[in-house]
């Protein structure tokens, strides 16, 4: 049930589980895991699950560090009153666009974030989108934010 790579020497290394490979409705599959990885990597970006089985294109839901936003946004002089009217504002949305783009250079076009939504929230246990190790909840978040998601793919 896993998949990896083998390295020159005949070395495996374990990078994703079967089940959780996404097939595009192009018939691409794409592995969610590295890549959620190589964005939560970024400061940016504290939390990312990414949404294509079955789907035209790869898409994404984040979770920004808040922490970090709010500085870039005082650095900027954003006003705004909560969380939600910050990820809102069009200096934000690009600054994220802008580090997508840097963040999936290495990635084929296919495995690439297409569109992308903020979240005002971080996933929590509480909400059962994380497991006690802190790891995604794939389809209870897809159905918890099935509305955000259908958007995404509105025009498609």
């Amino acid at each position: 049930g896993d998949a990896g790579v083998m390295d020159d020497e005949g070395h495996i290394t374990i990078t994703d589980r079967i089940k959780d490979l996404m097939k595009t409705s192009g018939g691409k599959y794409v592995a969610p895991q590295p890549i959620e990885s190589l964005l939560t990597n970024d400061n940016l970006i504290e939390q990312a699950i990414l949404i294509g089985d079955d789907k035209p294109y790869v898409t994404a839901l984040l979770v920004p560090n808040y922490e970090i936003l709010k500085e870039h946004a005082r650095s900027l002089n954003l006003t705004y009153h909560t969380i939600e009217e910050l990820i809102e504002k069009s200096h934000i949305r690009e600054l994220y666009e802008e580090k997508l783009e840097q963040l999936q250079k290495s990635l084929a076009n296919f495995e690439r974030i297409k569109k992308f939504k903020l979240l005002p929230e971080d996933f929590s246990m509480q909400l059962g989108e994380l497991t006690p190790t802190l790891k995604i909840r794939r389809q209870i978040i897809i159905q918890r934010f099935s509305g955000v998601i259908d958007e995404m793919y509105a025009f498609a």
